[in-house]
């Protein structure tokens, strides 16, 4: 699943930057691996996917070039400390991208934009290996490449602590999601959605709230009635009627916000 979001990945930076000749940076075509393990690990390259996205995005990408770079940067995470295991803990900390690549260390450190695009390319497939177990297998191609493009449209897949998560908020993302472990020691997903409210709006007459608070004062400063629960302030959905006797002027009405104990010095 990561190698095959990393293939759509690089398909579309070679689609971003221009035409295939040289759009791929020279040094992420130095990889720490030897021939034998890169072509080893190349038979699992998803081939399918890298014509689709190919065809789809009308990019003529070098198949041979994208097989060896997706297939070393695969190998770089199964020579991590983390690694391709399917264990909570390790699939989290991969996802958080808190990961030791070891002796590959120097080569996806020193192409930040390639270890963005592999963390990335994990963190989708994380969620769709998720969507898959409770909906179902993408069964075709064509199904897997329109659930990455709704992904990458509609979605924010990442930390709640990256500036990105906010960004995407302020930006009315559709969807939010992320994965980690929580105070109790628990690992969890989390999934913010986008949705309308409806809100209710409403006019009261100045004839009513005026004769709530003629009724305030005549009972407060006329019947001196200091009762806790005497009939002015009860409630009444219809006209508001408690709210409408906290917003009365002072001493009458009361704050609906206090600011607490404020000690003033005399000396």
């Amino acid at each position: 699943m990561t190698q095959r979001a990393l293939v759509l990945n690089i398909i579309k930076k070679e689609k971003n930057v221009g035409t295939k000749d040289g759009t791929i940076p020279s040094t992420w075509l130095k990889v720490p691996f030897c021939k034998a393990e890169v072509e080893n690990e190349s038979a699992n390259f998803p081939r399918d996917i890298f014509c689709s996205s190919s065809n789809k995005l009308g990019v003529d990408a070098d198949e041979e070039m994208v097989t060896g770079l997706v297939s070393s940067a695969y190998l770089a995470m199964q020579n991590s400390n983390s690694g391709v295991n399917k264990s909570a803990n390790q699939v989290v900390k991969t996802y958080s991208g808190n990961i030791y690549f070891g002796k590959c260390k120097e080569w996806i450190e020193g192409n930040g934009e390639l270890k963005r695009l592999l963390i990335t390319a994990y963190r989708f497939a994380v969620k769709l290996s998720i969507d898959e177990t409770i909906f179902g297998d993408n069964e075709t191609v064509e199904e897997y490449l329109d659930s990455m493009s709704e992904l990458e449209c509609d979605w924010y897949i990442g930390l709640e602590t990256d500036a990105a998560w906010h960004t995407s908020l302020e930006e009315s993302k559709k969807f939010v999601f992320t994965l980690g472990l929580n105070t109790e020691g628990m690992y969890s997903s989390r999934t913010l959605s986008l949705t309308k409210l409806p809100m209710f709006t409403g006019q009261l007459n100045s004839e009513n709230v005026t004769s709530i608070w003629s009724a305030l004062s005549f009972e407060l400063l006329y019947l001196t009635n200091d009762d806790e629960e005497r009939y002015s302030i009860q409630a009444h959905p219809n006209i508001l009627r408690n709210i409408v006797t906290q917003a009365a002027d002072l001493p009458l009405g009361y704050p609906v916000f206090s600011s607490g104990v404020q000690h003033i010095s005399t000396l």
